[in-house]
């Protein structure tokens, strides 16, 4: 019997030893001596990575006078409707985080003397010139709102390497050509640093950006930009004049002298009246026969810009401007309605009525439906989200270049005070 149970004790151990080297995805664990065994080490606490596209971090301001163009309650309400995914929010912001993303490896074009020739001696020439600043400033303000939105450091650093560039290497912006013929720089210039400006509304209250660069970017606006650009044109009567205007009180809301905030914003009541007639049109702009809807639309951005720059800062709602029969309101809707109806256009004879496209005005529009209920919203229709500022493919010039992403539904003083 002792026999029998030897050979059933050798196969049981025969067979054991096939199944384990048989099965190639099992492995006999090595135990340890007890003797030799020690109490687990505590875990590594894990550390925080980059926050999550549904989690996202908005970095609050260390100062109460940054951001204003756009608020901090503003942010913090758009980073709410991405992280619900609520569209168009959602859509909107990957737009915003795809040209974020497409503009790290971009190399700064800061220039010591920023000139371009006049728009109409020649077009490609013009576009030429003024590409670099366009791009660069377009970069800084896109990168800016992702790191207000996200909290990533990559987005808030790149922005900042574009305002540095321009702050410590450009120091002349000049208008006239050698003939001494104007030629539409500082009017070039007004709108495009305007967006620049804008960034740096939403990085000078983090600490991101260091004080001497803030101080650096500061000093530039005071010495270059606002007195060879900003200053010279925003008491002309047309477009220039409205350009001029929001880049001078942007200016001095960076600067942080907010009573020259007040004075600039409180000249746009008075302004207004001889802009707009009674009909909406704008004369100053209308005379440009076949381009008169274009220069309507690119004189109705900037006082729109300064509209809510008011709204945030000094607590007037120009958006409900009116004077006798004269308003705001009107203006849009005669710039709309021409948009809509281009052969009845009564300032030039048009063939065809155009093409809509995602193209201005459409970004005005769709930034307009905040404060105006929605009413232009069959108008912007299948265009969100809302790019500004393009020509085609093309970075052209500063208008609401985030109007969808940047939507507040329901914006009133009265609900949201400090929107």
């Amino acid at each position: 019997m002792k026999a029998i149970y030897f050979y059933i004790n050798i196969l049981l151990v025969v067979a054991l030893s096939f199944s384990f080297e048989s099965c190639t995805e099992f492995q006999v664990p090595v135990i340890e001596e007890y003797a030799n065994a020690k109490e687990p080490e505590p875990d590594e606490p894990e550390q925080p990575g980059e926050p999550e596209e549904g989690d996202l971090v908005v970095p609050v301001s260390q100062s109460s006078q940054f951001p204003r163009f756009h608020t901090q309650a503003q942010i913090e309400f758009v980073a709410g409707q991405i992280n619900k995914k609520e569209e168009p929010w959602k859509s909107a912001y990957n737009k915003l985080i795809e040209l974020a993303d497409s503009y790290q490896d971009r190399e700064h074009e800061a220039v010591a003397d920023f000139h371009t020739p006049a728009f109409y001696d020649g077009q490609d020439e013009n576009i030429d010139a003024k590409q670099g600043l366009a791009l660069d400033s377009h970069a800084a303000y896109a990168n800016a709102l992702a790191y207000a939105l996200t909290g990533k450091e990559k987005y808030g650093n790149k922005a900042i390497y574009f305002l540095n560039a321009w702050a410590t290497i450009n120091t002349t912006i000049t208008e006239n050509d050698k003939d001494g013929n104007a030629t539409g720089t500082a009017l070039t210039a007004a709108n495009l640093i305007s967006q620049m400006m804008i960034a740096a509304d939403l990085l000078l209250g983090q600490e991101i950006w260091t004080v001497a660069e803030k101080t650096a970017f500061k000093t530039w606006i005071q010495t270059v930009a606002l007195p060879q650009s900003f200053r010279l044109i925003r008491t002309k009567s047309n477009n220039w004049g409205d350009w001029g205007l929001f880049a001078t009180a942007m200016a001095y809301h960076i600067l942080e002298v907010n009573d020259k905030v007040k004075e600039e914003l409180d000249r746009i009541p008075a302004r207004l009246p001889k802009c707009i007639s009674a009909d909406g049109a704008m004369p100053n702009e209308t005379r440009r026969e076949a381009n008169g809807l274009w220069y309507t639309y690119y004189a109705l951005t900037p006082i729109t810009l300064s509209a809510q720059l008011a709204y945030n800062t000094i607590g007037v709602n120009l958006f409900a401007w009116q004077s006798g029969e004269k308003s705001l309101k009107k203006a849009l809707d005669y710039l709309l309605y021409y948009e809509l109806h281009r052969t009845e256009w009564p300032h030039w004879t048009f063939a065809t009525d155009k093409v809509r496209s995602k193209d201005a005005p459409t970004d005005l529009y769709e930034a307009m439906n905040d404060y105006f209920n929605d009413e232009y919203k069959s108008f912007v229709g299948s265009f969100q989200p809302v790019l500004g500022g393009y020509k085609g493919n093309r970075v052209s010039h500063h208008g609401w270049s985030f109007a969808t992403l940047m939507r507040v539904t329901d914006r009133k003083m009265s609900k949201y005070p400090n929107l």
